[in-house]
């Protein structure tokens, strides 16, 4: 039942009338439309792509914790100039990674260790658990997240890829893990260490 704090017809209701009339309001707009019912044909594809969105959202929630992660996918999002969330960002990864990649870890904490060393911890987000990928992954590394170049590929070992800065100690760097052309990771940031 719609519910209008003003006279019905000044754009203040929101809700349904009868299954006929629908009122809503989206970016700052009041909006009427007649009321249609969804269509939910079930498909393989739309049920793999809702399992594929569900293991997202559950790993987002439940197995990328470190604090260095959202973050990392949101800064990831601000570059790719769209209303696209970190959260939304990750999920498209996730998605489109699994019709490529039977394992698909991404990165979860990115750590900048002495000598310029940088690691990248794996994790699944089928499972949860650590672990290495089938195959190499690009390094993209630059000065700024918008000036992120290839400096080339890296196996993983122990459960991480780990990757040594070209840059010098003290310098901010940002680095970002990519795979078959899909990001594996958001952007991390920090001094490279001497």
């Amino acid at each position: 039942m719609a519910k209008a704090r003003t006279p019905l017809l000044s754009l203040g209701a929101r809700g349904k009338i009868a299954d006929t009339l629908e009122f809503s309001r989206a970016k700052k707009q009041h909006r009427i439309r007649s009321r249609t019912q969804p269509s939910n044909p079930q498909t393989v594809d739309q049920q793999a792509n809702r399992s594929d969105f569900a293991m997202a959202v559950y790993a987002w929630r439940n197995y990328y914790t470190h604090s260095s992660f959202v973050p990392s996918w949101k800064l990831y999002a601000r570059q790719q100039k769209t209303a696209r969330s970190g959260f939304n960002s990750f999920a498209g990864s996730v998605n489109a990674a699994a019709k490529v990649d039977v394992q698909i870890p991404f990165g979860d904490e990115c750590r900048f260790r002495a000598a310029g060393s940088i690691w990248v911890t794996l994790i699944d987000p089928k499972t949860g658990l650590g672990g290495n990928s089938g195959g190499s992954v690009e390094i993209w590394e630059g000065l700024s997240p918008a000036s992120l170049k290839r400096e080339g590929a890296r196996y993983p070992s122990q459960g991480k890829w780990m990757y040594t800065s070209q840059y010098a100690a003290g310098t901010r760097v940002y680095l970002q893990v990519f795979r078959s052309g899909i990001p594996r990771s958001g952007i991390y940031t920090d001094l490279v260490q001497a």
